[in-house]
């Protein structure tokens, strides 16, 4: 029996923006000294899963993370467009209320109705983040059999890798909470895509609990919440 393809996904550590709440999408903001603290605790966390490559969003806080995490671990890491954040457009550093209060129903159509939301000028809908989603796991398969990666990216990112890899429509893309800055995502390939670990931060704090889980219907950590993607 072959044996699975192994894809880590993990979110950039905390940015400036993070902290005052501000959306970021694809514009930048550097790492707090959080941020990098959370990333070398990433990379302790990775030490024995025998990493055979690490990739990163283009942006300078999922770099710079991939950085901290890839260099003790004495692996190159590269770039890949494709797992960008979702780009928000005109919300682009504003926070949600600013956002509710211009585009009212843009917002509402965000949180409820992802499968309809107009993106707007310069953004992306749910429906293109889905489409280069399935284009990466799809190439990620394809480079990796066997392996084991990392992908430094994006929260709304890893919401679409988790959406395509359990099935799920747009209709669900809110279903899992926010991804924790640094938390570990597993997803595995044998036969097909199956999520074996979802948003662990155990490695981030020695309160923290880890979130080990099936992402099945059973799962109580699914419950749904609305998530801040900032």
């Amino acid at each position: 029996m072959n044996a699975a393809t192994k894809v880590f996904a993990t979110r950039h550590g905390q940015t400036e923006w993070n902290a005052k709440a501000l959306l970021q999408g694809q514009k930048e903001s550097g790492l707090t000294e959080l941020g990098r603290k959370q990333s070398q605790l990433l990379g302790r966390r990775l030490q024995g899963e025998r990493l055979t490559a690490v990739y990163s969003s283009t942006s300078g806080r999922a770099v710079s993370t991939a950085r901290l995490v890839a260099e003790p671990l004495a692996l190159p890491f590269r770039q890949l467009p494709g797992l960008a954040e979702m780009d928000l457009g005109e919300w682009q550093g504003l926070s949600f209320a600013d956002v509710a209060e211009r585009w009212p129903e843009a917002h509402e159509r965000f949180w409820s109705a992802p499968a309809d939301f107009t993106a707007t000028a310069g953004g992306e809908s749910f429906h293109e983040l889905h489409r280069r989603a399935v284009k990466c796991l799809a190439w990620i398969n394809e480079e990796h059999v066997g392996d084991t990666v990392l992908l430094v990216t994006h929260s709304l990112v890893i919401k679409a890798l988790w959406l395509v890899a359990t099935g799920r429509p747009l209709a669900d893309f809110w279903v899992t909470e926010e991804f924790a800055p640094c938390g570990l995502t597993l997803l595995e390939h044998r036969q097909g895509w199956e999520v074996t670990l979802l948003d662990e931060r155990g490695h981030l704090s020695p309160t923290a609990e880890p979130m080990a889980a099936r992402t099945d219907e059973r799962s109580p950590e699914l419950s749904k919440r609305r998530s801040k993607p900032v």
